[in-house]
């Protein structure tokens, strides 16, 4: 390799590693922003807003599927018309998609011909040329895709691909810790906001008292209160 040869191939190299360090940094940026307790369609919004800019997407969205139905629907996008994803719905069939959430692997490819087979089971509203997916887990199951695509044939490399597959994953996560924390509220004893026992807690705690007082033979009373405008009061005064 000569002089010059050896110069365009260290300057390449050189531009390679700076544009993977200013993906690394959006990457370490989005999961401090998704350690704080946020909700999972924030978060997503969040992913899909860092996707757009670390590959430079025209278009970016989250597909997750219906819980009843297996459909495809767009949750949360960018480059994507709102009537688009109001309308869209695409059932699981036995294509690419379906390989990405049969396998939780994430996909690219680098140029998909519009003659191709492919070209349409990959096509959301507009036309693209490269494409990447990658699932979106929850609890090990497969529920959603994150996808990604650009009109420029070779825009995205095997390193993206691997990167897009991390941000697929975070939305996962966000999935999970926003399900964990419905759960939580659901199993803690006092609520939130009155700062008493919730009905199932009572009902329970009321049970043991009731079973205690005929163990041990000791009378027992229970006084309801009705409180007018208690939810006013609440606010203004406190629990």
């Amino acid at each position: 390799m000569d002089n010059l040869g050896f110069q365009c191939y260290n300057e390449a190299k050189g531009g390679w590693i700076m544009q993977l360090n200013e993906q690394i940094n959006h990457l370490s940026k989005l999961v401090e922003i998704l350690n704080q307790s946020i909700r999972n369609e924030e978060a997503a919004s969040q992913v899909i807003e860092v996707a757009r800019e670390m590959f430079n997407c025209s278009s970016v969205a989250v597909l997750m599927m219906d819980e009843h139905t297996e459909d495809l629907r767009i949750r949360i996008s960018r480059g994507i018309s709102h009537l688009f994803m109001k309308e869209y719905r695409r059932p699981l069939g036995s294509d690419i998609m379906v390989e990405v959430v049969r396998t939780q692997r994430p996909f690219m490819s680098a140029h998909v011909p519009m003659d191709s087979e492919f070209y349409q089971d990959l096509k959301l509203e507009h036309d693209y040329s490269s494409v990447m997916l990658a699932p979106i887990c929850y609890a090990q199951n497969s529920i959603g895709i994150l996808y990604a695509c650009s009109p420029e044939p070779e825009h995205f490399s095997a390193t993206d691909r691997q990167l897009f597959g991390i941000l697929g994953h975070m939305v996962g996560m966000a999935v999970q810790k926003e399900r964990l924390m419905k759960m939580a509220r659901k199993l803690t004893p006092l609520d939130e906001k009155c700062g008493i026992f919730t009905y199932d807690a009572f009902r329970e705690h009321l049970a043991d008292e009731v079973k205690q007082a005929k163990e041990f033979h000791f009378p027992i009373s229970l006084v309801l209160f009705d409180i007018d405008h208690y939810k006013s009061y609440r606010e203004i005064n406190g629990a």
